[in-house]
């Protein structure tokens, strides 16, 4: 009798994608080969053919399409398609079914989700096809996929999402070329971090929180809150920090006198760092020195 052989890679399960302003879901998976008969038929979905060996025949919207290895077609929705069967011709192909649902009952911040619909939606027209060679790589997701469906082991939910999702952006690159500049978006900055930095890269100056706030733009009260509430601790302390680290360094690689490299490290005077390093390293100054010089 003949008969579709089966593969382990099959999940007619519905998956959600959860994204800010949209889900992706993915309504079907398969990995697929010249036992595969399909009739003709359209849905409301994108679908994905990607040829894996041989080279895969399909017609869509009556005209007929060759892929080869490595290649693949993006048939938007409602267009009519399907492959040509051809009993003993060699093929292995992997088929991906999915949609964008929007939220409508959510606003969001999150403007590279609203770019990455809207650039769809310029870049494709809703009434073709697109053929185009997989320089992404994204053959080597598919067998990542087969296996967390065979192993199911703990996380597998999330990693086939995360697979899914690979697949999908890295198959549109392939057909949208063109880099996309998105706007940076201050409000998803995080603004603790960034003040770390400018922390590193300044600590040697006499910086103050307008200093730092000057630079982020907002206000020194802001500075103070955000950073206190991801940190939980004080941007005084933690700048008093950053500099009695950098003081080690000096103290080390270097024989400058104490006054120099409190200055170096930014230090109002040499007696804060001495007071300071005593009170964190519960040592003085000099025993750290000969400790590490005779190291």
């Amino acid at each position: 009798m003949y008969k579709q052989s089966e593969n382990p890679l099959y999940n007619p399960f519905l998956t959600k994608i959860p994204m800010s302003t949209f889900d992706i879901v993915v309504n079907y998976t398969e990995l697929l080969n010249d036992t595969c008969v399909e009739f003709p038929h359209s849905h409301n979905d994108y679908e994905i053919y990607y040829s894996l060996e041989g080279i895969l025949n399909l017609k869509i919207k009556n005209t007929p399409v060759s892929l080869p290895a490595d290649h693949f077609v993006l048939i938007p929705p409602s267009l009519q398609h399907g492959s040509i069967y051809e009993p003993n011709t060699p093929k292995k192909y992997f088929v991906i079914v999915f949609n964008f649902h929007h939220h409508n009952n959510k606003t969001s911040s999150f403007k590279f989700d609203r770019n990455f619909i809207s650039t769809l939606q310029n870049s494709l027209e809703m009434d073709d096809f697109y053929v185009a060679k997989d320089k992404n790589q994204c053959k080597h997701l598919i067998p990542q996929i087969q296996d967390e469906l065979e192993t199911k082991e703990f996380g597998w939910q999330h990693m086939i999402r995360n697979h899914y999702l690979s697949f999908i952006v890295n198959a549109f690159r392939n057909i949208i070329t063109s880099p996309v500049s998105y706007e940076s978006e201050f409000s998803e900055l995080n603004i603790a971090i960034e003040i770390t930095k400018f922390m590193h890269n300044n600590y040697h100056k006499n910086i103050s929180l307008k200093d730092v706030a000057d630079a982020m733009y907002v206000t020194p009260r802001h500075v103070s809150r955000i950073f206190n509430e991801y940190f939980g601790t004080s941007f005084g302390k933690t700048l008093s920090i950053y500099r009695l680290s950098y003081a080690k360094n000096y103290l080390c690689d270097t024989d400058y006198p104490v006054e120099k490299i409190a200055t170096l490290v930014g230090f109002a005077s040499p007696q804060s760092l001495y007071k300071l390093f005593k009170e964190r390293e519960k040592m003085t100054i000099k025993k750290y020195r000969d400790m590490h010089n005779k190291s």
